[in-house]
């Protein structure tokens, strides 16, 4: 990448060189899992708490959503930058700062004295999250070129954060229950840490040359003072738009808006469920906590189902055909929101089986057509800009989740005016999600993997023809 009018090698950017990574080791993935399961056990681990907080601070439910809303929002937005930065400066050291910061959010979080305090620890936290998902997920795409195996680590990843969802409000719940809320904050502190060491100790680098940061530096100061990441940041923005031709921006657009919807149906589940089964169902904290964990038990087996399919057809058949069932259910769901609100105390509003089915039936289609999504968005991005591509995807589903979290205490407190966790709220949120996701592959993802199919070359093993 040589500037113009210059003959000297020292007055060029390092260039981003062929992974030299043929595969990553169980071990590698173990962490690589951990680090993307980061944001979920930061939330979710505390969560069963969050009504003590609440009492503690003497704290709003708005402040108290706040907390999770900003932490998502922030974890979204800087997911890009981080990835943008670890392209320029490696994935390594990229990942160990926001690592770093992380740790530093979950100190501020355990030792907060006020809802302010609390709030802001959150933010770090946010900051240091959308590091670990962005760069996690770019080191397995810099790794694994061809689909199927790319999409089968990612399904792989995906189960690691299922784990999370079963182990973090159970764990966090009996924690807080015995030694206090804030034990929580310290225990997510000590798993940053070890995050961190597994981090320097196992993890390949995977992106750039081992002179980057030596030439980078000279190049910063020939440059007097221009900021190398910031220019990085838009250029590779801008790079990956522009390499796309008009049906693989269509379907980057339907994937980011697909995987916005499905983390706002998560996101509607952590916020308003607890407070469904314990307002509604009579539940305690800890039984609560142990539904919602629950919940990754489906998510792994949607995992595996992702990773056994990859081997019979390609990630636009197994979509289709996964989508099909993914809007059949949003259609259930609906009809039965409808029900709801002819009869708010009967029938399948007030039905914990009902409930329990709902959650547990479309975690197993959000994890089984995740890998699949992210898969058919990076087919046509070049190598080098893949990282940006993973962090606009984590970007948008933080959003995702704050954007659930917002509308869940909108929509209890103002337009239906009803206590948090009414169930006819939950599902009408539910239903909206999955049919706005179904719509958005039915609108930008479906037409032109449908035109491509008979471009897609088949993977290893059988393929299913649909």
């Amino acid at each position: 990448m040589r500037r113009a009018g210059s003959g000297s090698s020292d007055d060029e950017l390092s260039p981003l060189v062929e992974s030299r990574v043929e595969s990553l080791s169980f071990i590698q993935m173990m962490l690589l899992g951990a680090m993307m399961a980061l944001i979920s056990a930061s939330s979710d681990a505390y969560l069963p708490m969050a009504p003590k907080i609440r009492r503690e601070f003497g704290a709003s439910l708005v402040m108290m959503s706040l907390a999770l809303q900003l932490n998502w929002i922030i974890s979204g937005v800087s997911g890009p930058m981080w990835g943008s930065v670890s392209t320029v400066a490696g994935r390594k050291p990229t990942l160990a700062a926001g690592l770093l910061v992380f740790v530093a959010g979950s100190a501020m979080s355990g030792l907060a004295t006020s809802t302010g305090a609390f709030v802001c620890g959150r933010v770090v936290q946010g900051l240091g999250e959308g590091s670990a998902r962005a760069i996690a997920e770019a080191i397995v795409c810099d790794v694994y070129e061809d689909e199927e195996l790319r999409s089968r680590n990612l399904a792989t990843m995906s189960q690691w954060f299922s784990v999370t969802i079963i182990v973090a409000p159970a764990f966090g719940g009996s924690v807080g229950s015995v030694l206090g809320w804030r034990c929580v904050f310290f225990l997510l502190l000590l798993f940053g840490l070890l995050l961190l060491l597994g981090m320097i100790c196992v993890l390949p680098e995977t992106s750039v040359s081992t002179s980057v940061s030596t030439t980078w530096s000279k190049n910063r100061r020939r440059r007097r003072g221009e900021d190398p990441v910031v220019e990085s940041f838009a250029g590779l923005l801008v790079k990956v738009w522009e390499s796309l031709d008009g049906s693989a921006a269509s379907i980057v657009v339907g994937g980011l808006i697909f995987n916005t919807t499905t983390n706002s149906f998560a996101g509607t589940m952590l916020t308003l469920w607890p407070y469904t089964l314990e307002d509604e169902f009579g539940l305690d904290a800890n039984v609560a906590g142990l539904f919602v964990g629950s919940i990754g038990i489906f998510g792994m087996l949607g995992a595996q189902m992702n990773k056994y399919a990859s081997t019979l057809s390609n990630p636009a058949t197994l979509l289709r055909r996964g989508i099909a069932f993914y809007g059949l259910a949003g259609a259930s769901l609906a009809v039965a929101t409808s029900q709801c609100f002819v009869d708010a105390r009967r029938g399948l509003c007030s039905s914990l089986v009902f409930s329990a089915v709902v959650m547990y039936s479309l975690a197993i289609l959000i994890f089984t057509n995740y890998p699949w999504v992210l898969t058919l968005m990076l087919a046509d991005v070049p190598r080098d800009t893949s990282a940006t591509l993973v962090g606009m995807n984590g970007g948008v589903m933080s959003v995702g989740l704050a954007l659930s979290s917002i509308s869940a205490s909108v929509s209890d407190e103002i337009i239906f005016r009803a206590p948090i966790g009414d169930p006819r709220v939950l599902y009408l949120l539910l239903s909206t999600w999955v049919i706005l996701g179904t719509l958005a592959y039915l609108v930008f993802i479906f037409p032109p993997t449908r035109a491509r199919a008979s471009q897609v070359a088949p993977l290893a093993g059988p393929v299913i023809e649909s």
